[in-house]
């Protein structure tokens, strides 16, 4: 019966062998030997070439080619099988590159395993989430992140740190931490608490009068040289106001039935008629594409502006990507086996002061994409405080489901000691 089944199948033949003129060429897949001029491959011998001859940019090339395509196509799993180098093939082609050595893996370094230069070094601080990161008129830096405040010297050497406590809130924009019963002011040297002296609209029982009131916020605000407003006081039902009089603080406790009070995620709590009273911070920027170090997406991504969307940032400290290598599905459509999502290692370049350090770190590349995330920003003090020597801060915040190399963190790039 089989073979009857058999009989009755028509035959099917290989396709006749087409030979082509001089010059031209076929739609297929290129062979190996056509896309890798190297094709030290046991299917498709030598070509007669030597290892002497990869040290070209054309042949480099070609590797970066075929590193971007053996992941896709392991990720079929057999159902799409072109035919090129197998990773032997490809391991020669860089290991013989040596006059490119991004595609050398080893001569790259992890991004958190120390990078440097001559004059320059890559020093992690603290984690990247929600940095928060400004700069003050004296070229000092300002850290918000990690669940601590830190100082940085426009040397790049940190010389201030304290962890967050409880309800501690630090206003926008300034150096004031806030305590319910003291002030810290982190550009004080050396930094330290400074306890509240005097308490006005502190009781339960009783308060000033509209009138009363409004002459002493008023005295006391024409005789303060700083003004912050602090967080409610769920206690007292009351809004925090602090002043500082020929040095010591005033707290004020506030009714929003007495006075309009107004609360902005970005520029912290206002009251109308009494704006604060400090130097304002500057935040930092990537000058790339000026988004800002700040905690607020709406910020980082440019929906809400403020000034500083309008600054000019120096651009003489700069990020190049070399290189991405794909080396894994990152992720697949959901419910099937089809990838979506390719992740590999990307080599990175910083130029500064006529001086290169290099990098690498996993990112990813849409399959159907050209674009790289990389999840790095490099952050710049604006012009008008810029410091010399330059000074930048790098921070690598990874996607969801992105298998990191360790190098995850806030960075600050600045000279050796």
């Amino acid at each position: 019966m089989a073979e009857g089944i058999r009989r009755e199948l028509p035959q099917i033949r290989p396709p006749a062998r087409i030979s082509l003129k001089p010059g031209l060429r076929t739609k297929r897949s290129p062979s190996a030997a056509q896309i890798d001029p190297n094709a030290y491959s046991p299917k498709h011998g030598a070509k007669g070439r030597s290892r002497a001859d990869l040290t070209n940019a054309a042949d480099c090339k070609n590797v970066r080619l075929l590193k971007a395509l053996r992941p896709i196509q392991a990720a079929y799993h057999g159902v799409m099988r072109p035919p090129y180098p197998s990773r032997r093939d490809v391991l020669i082609g860089l290991a013989t590159c040596a006059a490119h050595p991004l595609l050398a893996d080893v001569a790259i370094p992890n991004l958190g395993s120390g990078i440097g230069s001559a004059s320059f070094e890559l020093v992690r601080i603290s984690n990247p989430y929600s940095a928060d990161l400004t700069v003050a008129g004296d070229g000092r830096f300002y850290v918000s992140a990690d669940s601590h405040w830190r100082r940085i010297r426009p040397t790049g050497i940190e010389d201030f740190a304290l962890e967050r406590q409880g309800d501690d809130y630090r206003v926008p924009f300034s150096p004031f931490v806030l305590s319910a019963d003291a002030v810290l002011d982190m550009s004080m040297e050396p930094p330290e608490w400074v306890p509240v002296t005097q308490r006005i609209n502190a009781f339960h029982d009783r308060a000033l009068t509209a009138g009363s009131f409004a002459d002493v916020l008023a005295r006391a605000y024409d005789q303060a040289d700083v003004m912050v407003v602090g967080q409610y006081d769920d206690t007292l039902d009351r809004q925090r106001v602090y002043f500082r009089v020929d040095g010591a603080w005033v707290l004020f406790f506030m009714s929003h039935r007495d006075i309009d009070i107004e609360h902005d995620w970005v520029t912290g709590f206002s009251i109308a008629g009494y704006p604060t009273k400090h130097s304002r911070m500057y935040h930092l920027a990537d000058p790339t594409g000026m988004h800002l170090a700040h905690p607020e997406r709406e910020v980082r991504d440019k929906v809400r502006r403020l000034p500083e969307h309008d600054m000019t940032y120096p651009t003489d400290i700069r990020l190049i990507r070399e290189d991405f290598d794909v080396k894994y599905v990152s992720e697949h459509l959901a419910y099937t086996n089809i990838p979506i999502l390719m992740g590999g290692l990307a080599s990175y370049r910083i130029d500064v002061g006529g001086e290169v350090l290099r990098f690498r770190e996993r990112a990813t590349r849409h399959v159907m994409g050209i674009s790289v995330k990389t999840g790095l920003q490099l952050y710049r003090a604006p012009a008008l405080v810029a410091s010399n020597p330059p000074l930048a801060f790098l921070a690598f915040l990874p996607g969801n489901n992105v298998d990191t190399l360790g190098g995850d963190g806030l960075y600050v790039l600045r000279p050796r000691a």
